[in-house]
Order: structure tokens, then C-alpha cells, then sequence
């Protein structure tokens, strides 16, 4: 890690380019040392400052003060507007963009400013990243959706933890973070303080899921997504305590399951220990990701069992997903190409539907409701149900 005194001699009329360059290389050096609590306990004004270097890696250390207002009141306009005309005044490219973001979001853009701010987006993301230590691109150069800029900052990104900038002031306004195409490395970072807004995480295994439930309190987390053995009820114990210790955070609403890298096939009463405890009845749709053919009736069971009538539960697997959602059945494929490579489970899955006298059954090819043709190709019980 570059020594501060080190850091403030940094020459500023080297290009953006090499300034990201070297910012990465000395980012990433660190994952052979030692991790972020273990480095701030050494020297955390060492940690400290070349912290606060990374975020002000720009052209206009003077505007430091106005960062950090937009950090310390992120769903305020004004200090955005402040320090947008502080960077054009200095002909950044930044300050055009914050500004057409703050148009858009009032939804006062014209499709020229649009397509602009998509110019700028693409001429200078590399940059802008890097004023948030971490964010990682996973194994792209390119521009993904998780990485997603709103009102002229990060909003959502994939987090590569490198331990050193857990508090950076640019965390407060991130919103999103997915740690699945991320390597999760030491995930200390999951348990900063500067994560007020954080609001959906995304790709976590059981030791990130212990980090965030160790840490401090996310106010806003109202989506996780968590990968591991929790389907397979005779395994996965630790796991299993600690999704349903999630009740900690009252405003989670959405949670998604996934038993890691290949998807269990499971039956329902495998999901007793989940039914049984308070945490469905805070949340609003719970995804599992399992393989075919999905248990239906055991899970459609279940749900009446427990009177998860309100539950939105989805069973998922790669291009088709079943949702019950009360009395209400619906099938969904994500194209005509998936609608042909799961015909054959579906057609032995229909029986199962028989049991329960669904208000509704629908069958949506992409977001359209399926054709008679294709209905046909998936057996008659879908003819009658869906037709």
C-alpha cells in the first residue's frame, strides 16, 4: 500500500488512464497482504488516508469538501447540483454528467440529453469507478447491469473486497451490491458502517451471510440473495440458522435461495424448518432455485398448512419459473426456446396441479400469455386450465 506522504506527491497531470491503473495495481496488491481489519489495526490512519487518496484520485483534490456534502446528504439534490457546476467550471466531463442524471431522475430529460448521457457513461465509467475502492468488474471489461449509476454516483456494483476502503464516503450512496461474479475474498467490507443505504445484496455464501448478520444494522435491506446447502435438510444445519436469523432485519421483504452451484432437486416437507418460523411471514416473495420437476403439491401444501396466502413463492430453475401466489398458479418461460426444452417436464409436472382448484392458471411465454399452439405442446391439463 502506497505510503501517504507518497500519495500526496502524486503528480495530477498524469492521463486518467494511468491514474486507474496504478490506483487497481496497488487496490489489488493488498490481497497478498493482510485483510482489511487485520490492516486497519496496524495503522488505521494509514488505512485512513489512502483511502481518502483513492477517492481523490482526480484532477480537483479541491473539491474534496463537496464530495463529501453529497456523501453526507445522498438524497439530497443540491449538493449534486454544487459540485456539477464545480466540475464543469473545471471542463470535467462529470459535471454534464451528474447533471443529465439529475434531469433524468425528474424526469425532465429530453431523448438528445439521453442519449449524451449515454456518450459520457461509456467514455468514462473506467474512471468514475474507481473512486468507489472495491467495486470490481468481475470477469468483464464492459459495462454490466450490476453496475448502474443514478444521479451522477454508483448506485449498484459487484464488490470485490481488497481491504481498504470500507469507509470510503462513496459507499453511502451505493444501494445495490452482488458478490456472485465477485471473488469474495475477505468480506470485512459487508460490515462497514458507510453502508447505510444499502438496500439488496446479492451472491452471498455462508461466510459473507454471517458477516452482514455480525455487523452493524441495514435499516434499508429489504432484498439477499444467499447460495448454499440449505435445501438438503439432513445437511446445511449452520445455514439454515442463519437464513432464519434474518428476522433481524424487519425490512426484508425479498429473499432468494439458491443451494450453490448445482440446483437440488428437493421434496416440499424438505423445507419444513423454513415454513415453520416467523420469517416467511415478514416476507412478500421468496425465490428457490431447485431443479425439475418442481413439488408443487407439496409446496402449494405447505403454504396452506402455514396460511401463506400473502407469500409470493417462486420455484426457479434455468427458464422456466412457477409461482404460487394464494390460489393463483402461474408458469413462465423466458422464451419459446426455453418453452420447448422444458415441455416434456412440464407435461409430467400437470398432474400435479389437479389437486388444488387454483382462482387463476396462467402460462406467460416471455411477458405474453402463451398461445393455443403453445399450450397444445404442453399437454392437455394446461389446455384446460390455461387455454
Amino acid at each position: 500500500v502506497a505510503q501517504p506522504e507518497q500519495a500526496a506527491t502524486t503528480t495530477h497531470s498524469s492521463s486518467p488512464e494511468a491514474r486507474m491503473a496504478r490506483s487497481k495495481s496497488e487496490i489489488h496488491a493488498t490481497r497478498k497482504g493482510p485483510g482489511s481489519r487485520r490492516l486497519a489495526e496496524q495503522n488505521p490512519a494509514q488505512l485512513r488516508e489512502y483511502t481518502v487518496w483513492v477517492q481523490r484520485r482526480d484532477d480537483h483534490p479541491a473539491l474534496a469538501p463537496l464530495f463529501d456534502a453529497v456523501a453526507e446528504a445522498p438524497d439530497d439534490d443540491g449538493p449534486r447540483h454544487v459540485l456539477a457546476d464545480a466540475l464543469l467550471e473545471r471542463g470535467d466531463a462529470r459535471g454534464e454528467f451528474i447533471s443529465l442524471q439529475l434531469l433524468r431522475a425528474r424526469g425532465q430529460s429530453t431523448p438528445k440529453q439521453e442519449s449524451r448521457e449515454l456518450v459520457l457513461l461509456e467514455n468514462h465509467w473506467r474512471r468514475w469507478f474507481i473512486e468507489v475502492p472495491g467495486v470490481g468488474l468481475g470477469v468483464t471489461s464492459a459495462l454490466t447491469s450490476f453496475h448502474h449509476f443514478n444521479r451522477g454516483f454508483l448506485r449498484s456494483c459487484v464488490l470485490t473486497p481488497c481491504g481498504v476502503g470500507v469507509d470510503s464516503p462513496s459507499w453511502r450512496m451505493v444501494e445495490r451490491i452482488d458478490l456472485s461474479a465477485a471473488d469474495r475474498g475477505d468480506a470485512g467490507e459487508l460490515a462497514a458502517p458507510a453502508l447505510t443505504r444499502l438496500a439488496v445484496l446479492t451472491g452471498l455464501d455462508a461466510a459473507c451471510l454471517q458477516v452482514v448478520l455480525s455487523g452493524p444494522e441495514k435499516p434499508a435491506l429489504r432484498e439477499l440473495g444467499f447460495a448454499g446447502p440449505w435445501l438438503q435438510a439432513d445437511r446445511g444445519r449452520q445455514e439454515q440458522r442463519q437464513v432464519l436469523a434474518l428476522t433481524r432485519f424487519p425490512g426484508l421483504r425479498v429473499l432468494r435461495l439458491s443451494p450453490g452451484a448445482r440446483p437440488f432437486r428437493h421434496r416440499a416437507d424438505g423445507l419444513a424448518w423454513l415454513f415453520e418460523s416467523p420469517l416467511p411471514r415478514q416476507l412478500e416473495r421468496l425465490v428457490l432455485w431447485t431443479e425439475l420437476p418442481f413439488d408443487v403439491a407439496g409446496t402449494q401444501a405447505l403454504l396452506e398448512k402455514h396460511r401463506l396466502d400473502r407469500l409470493r413463492l417462486e420455484l426457479a430453475n434455468t427458464g422456466v419459473t412457477l409461482t404460487l401466489e394464494g390460489n393463483e398458479l402461474t408458469v413462465r418461460f423466458e422464451n419459446e426456446s426455453w418453452l420447448e426444452q422444458r415441455a416434456q417436464s412440464m407435461r409430467n409436472l400437470a398432474p400435479h396441479f389437479a389437486p388444488f382448484p387454483y382462482r387463476r392458471f396462467r402460462v406467460l411465454v416471455g411477458e405474453h400469455r402463451a398461445t393455443k399452439e403453445q399450450l397444445a405442446r404442453l399437454g392437455d391439463v394446461f389446455v384446460a386450465h390455461a387455454g
